[in-house]
């Protein structure tokens, strides 16, 4: 099963962005209505939502690495991680794709465009990508604001350099950043404010 799902994301490198993205917009078309036969067949919601991931996986990947092929340490340079319920594994229809990119180098113009590009590319095939660059001070710092915090609590890598998920999780947990209490009462107040 999630042979086909990955399957069915385009990934030629012939073809310029536009026509990159037009594809992929039609593959995410063709695995929506996948995706909804099975759900109308009975099959279970956690396994679509699975399967959903695991399109969405492939898709952001092969963005990452088509619209970063120029620079050969990419991997060493940047971690694409997934954040929040993508993070967790968790995508059901109409949510926001959340990342981050996580730099380990100081960013020059040339990354500048090419994570531009990988946005561009997201957003040109119809995924509907948040984002943030950062390294991992700056993520720290982050973590500050209670929503950032909540966010970076489920992370997992999509592409880039390895551990980065768990160095990552170590430099912004909780107990460093928030204590439990502190945390409880910044959640609450932000649930009240909505």
């Amino acid at each position: 099963m999630s042979g086909s799902i990955r399957a069915m994301i385009s990934d030629d490198d012939r073809v310029d962005d536009a026509g990159w993205a037009a594809a992929v917009r039609a593959d995410l078309t063709r695995l929506a209505q996948a995706l909804e036969h099975r759900y109308d067949a009975g099959e279970p919601v956690g396994r679509l939502a699975r399967a959903r991931v695991e399109a969405i996986d492939a898709l952001v990947g092969r963005a990452f690495r088509r619209s970063l092929a120029d620079d050969p340490r990419r991997d060493d340079r940047f971690s694409l991680l997934a954040t929040g319920g993508y993070g967790r594994g968790e995508l059901f229809p109409y949510s926001d794709v959340d990342l981050l990119v996580l730099t380990w180098d100081r960013l020059d113009d040339d990354d500048g465009e090419r994570l531009s590009r990988l946005f561009t590319l997201l957003w040109d095939a119809g995924v509907p990508a948040s984002h943030a660059v950062r390294s991992l001070s700056q993520c720290r710092e982050a973590a500050a604001d209670v929503t950032v915090m909540t966010a970076l609590l489920e992370l997992r890598e999509l592409a880039g350099r390895q551990g980065a998920a768990q160095e990552l999780a170590a430099a912004v947990a909780p107990t460093r950043i928030w204590p439990a209490r502190d945390y409880f009462i910044a959640k609450r107040e932000e649930q009240r404010l909505r």
